[in-house]
């Protein structure tokens, strides 16, 4: 199902067929994958906060973290090509509706990705030492990056509501 919703994204997506299509089609694929990882490995590492032992579900973060860190830094780059092409001017990000609806997603995913650093940062290690508090203090974390997600979703689809700047002249 997640190759086909993103396969429809390369042939009728604006950002896919924008130009030059040989670098956008590979680009939004490269980007719709990432982020379909991390969000979808945000449910099971709830799961594992709320059914392993800290240090079992430590070691699932750890596990997960060392791929993730390949795929937002993917995603990010993926983003930045895919908004160069789209905005083309600076100006058009303060000055269209889409360059605004792009800086509230970019602002989301910058929140987090902070809040990932911190789970990776500070909370895996407070549940690999089992530390009192770590367990809920992650799943807390994880629940509130699965809200961000899906409001960055939600403001990704909006921009295909509106033209990007490319399209404007």
């Amino acid at each position: 199902g997640a190759a086909i919703a993103i396969v429809s994204f390369l042939v009728t997506g604006h950002a896919a067929t924008a130009p030059p299509v040989w670098l956008m089609v590979p680009v939004v694929g490269v980007h719709l994958i990432c982020a379909a990882f991390w969000l979808g490995a945000l449910p099971p590492l709830v799961g594992a906060v709320r059914r392993l032992p800290a240090l079992e579900a430590g070691a699932s973060f750890v596990q997960f973290s060392n791929h993730a860190v390949y795929a937002v830094a993917a995603l990010v780059l993926s983003g930045v090509v895919i908004s160069w092409t789209q905005v083309k001017n600076p100006e058009a990000l303060t000055t269209t509706d889409y360059g605004l609806r792009l800086l509230s997603k970019v602002g989301m995913v910058a929140f987090v990705v902070g809040l990932a650093f911190i789970n990776k940062t500070v909370l895996t290690p407070k549940l690999l030492r089992a530390e009192g508090g770590g367990a809920e203090l992650m799943l807390r974390s994880i629940i509130l990056e699965i809200v961000l997600h899906a409001l960055i979703l939600a403001v990704a689809v909006s921009l295909t509501l509106t033209a990007p700047p490319r399209a404007l002249g």
